[in-house]
C-alpha cells in the first residue's frame, strides 16, 4: 500500500444501521486491511452487517460492485445458496423464494471470511467465502468505527493481535 492510499482516506456512506467507511483502488491483504481498520479506529465489518448494509443501500452496493473485502471472523456457513431476508438474516435458499437482489452463495473454508460484490449471475449477487488466503489482495477495504463501549473495545483489541 502507499502512502497515497492512506493519505486519501475513507469515505463515509451513511447506511441503513450505521456509517460504513469505505476505501477503494486498493489491493489490501487482511493484515493490512485490519491494520488500516484499526488505524482509524474502525473495525471490519460482519459477514451480516455487510450483505443487509448492500441491500440497503444502493450507492454501498455500486460503490462495492466488483470488489472484495475481508470481512470479521465469525462462524462459517455450510457452502451453498443463501439469500438476504429484510431484517438481514441469511437463510438457505430452500426456506425461501431468492432473488437476484439477495441471492448469496457461500463457500466454506478455512480461512478468514471475505465478501464479494458481483454481477447476478443465476440468483447471485454476492458470494461469501472462507476459501481465500489471506495473503490474497482485496480491492476494498469496508469498516465501521468503534463506538465506546466494551464490546467495541473487544473487537479492537481483537484486531491488534493479529
Amino acid at each position: 500500500m502507499t502512502q497515497a492510499h492512506a493519505q486519501r482516506g475513507f469515505r463515509e456512506i451513511p447506511a441503513a444501521t450505521m456509517s460504513v467507511y469505505v476505501l477503494t483502488d486498493i489491493q489490501a491483504n487482511r493484515r493490512t486491511s485490519m491494520e488500516l481498520l484499526r488505524n482509524n479506529s474502525m473495525r471490519p465489518l460482519t459477514g451480516q452487517e455487510a450483505l443487509y448494509n448492500l441491500t440497503k443501500i444502493k450507492r454501498l452496493k455500486e460503490e462495492l460492485k466488483g470488489k472484495m473485502f475481508y470481512l470479521a471472523e465469525e462462524r462459517t456457513y455450510e457452502s451453498g445458496l443463501y439469500a438476504v431476508t429484510k431484517t438481514g438474516t441469511l437463510l438457505k435458499a430452500r426456506d425461501i423464494a431468492p432473488d437476484p437482489e439477495s441471492g448469496v452463495f457461500v463457500y466454506k473454508g478455512n480461512y478468514p471470511p471475505v465478501l464479494n460484490v458481483c454481477e447476478p449471475i443465476h440468483y447471485e449477487r454476492y458470494t461469501l467465502g472462507g476459501d481465500v488466503s489471506p495473503a490474497s489482495p482485496a480491492q476494498a477495504v469496508v469498516g465501521i468505527k468503534i463506538a465506546n463501549n466494551p464490546k467495541e473495545q473487544a473487537a479492537i483489541s481483537s484486531l491488534q493481535r493479529e
